[in-house]
This record gives C-alpha cells, sequence and structure tokens, in this order.
C-alpha cells in the first residue's frame, strides 16, 4: 500500500502561473504536469458523467462503481479548488441495479 500524502492546500491556476513564470525549466515542467493531470481529471469526470447517463438511459440503475469514482473526482475537484459539477447530495447512496426509487442523477 501506497503511504498517504499529507494533506494541503492545492495551489491555484494564479499560483501555478506564477511558479511557472520565475522558474527553471525543471518546475516550468511540473507545473505543466500539474495542469495537464487537472485536464486528465476534468476528461475524467465527463466520461464518467456520460458512463453513467448511458447506464441508466438503459434503465439500470445506479452502477455503484460509478457512484464511488463520482465520489473521488468530486473529492479531487474540490480539492483542487474547482466547483463540482454533480447537483445530488454528498451523502446520496446509489440505487441498487434495477431499482427505479426516486435517487438523484448526475446533472
Amino acid at each position: 500500500m501506497r503511504p498517504k500524502l499529507p494533506e494541503f492546500p492545492s495551489p491555484t491556476t494564479e499560483q501555478l502561473r506564477a511558479i511557472y513564470a520565475r522558474s527553471d525549466q525543471d518546475v516550468r515542467n511540473v507545473v505543466l504536469e500539474v495542469i495537464r493531470l487537472r485536464q486528465l481529471v476534468a476528461d475524467a469526470d465527463a466520461c464518467r458523467e456520460t458512463i453513467d447517463k448511458c447506464w441508466k438511459a438503459e434503465g439500470l440503475g445506479q452502477l455503484v462503481a460509478l457512484y464511488e469514482f463520482r465520489i473521488l473526482m468530486q473529492t479531487e475537484r474540490s480539492r483542487m479548488g474547482f466547483i463540482s459539477e454533480y447537483k445530488g447530495k454528498a451523502d446520496e447512496q446509489p440505487r441498487d441495479a434495477g431499482d427505479d426509487g426516486g435517487a438523484a442523477t448526475p446533472a
């Protein structure tokens, strides 16, 4: 098991720009990597939303793995300073496949 990283505030885009402007190429590469990974998080979350919508369109309820992935992505986006696009409740529980209960769906 990998050691857990300590909690720390994620740098803002403005802070990353300032670091990039005053740093050598090695640090600039790290800043670019941070930005690339932030874009990857946004792209992965968009893919998750598409899969979730298709899954629900088939009437299959909520896939638990997608629910857990949504929470993971929501937590990371929040840590990075992005407002979550999910409009449901954070403590909402996933429905079993085929359950037509009135659970909220991702926007």
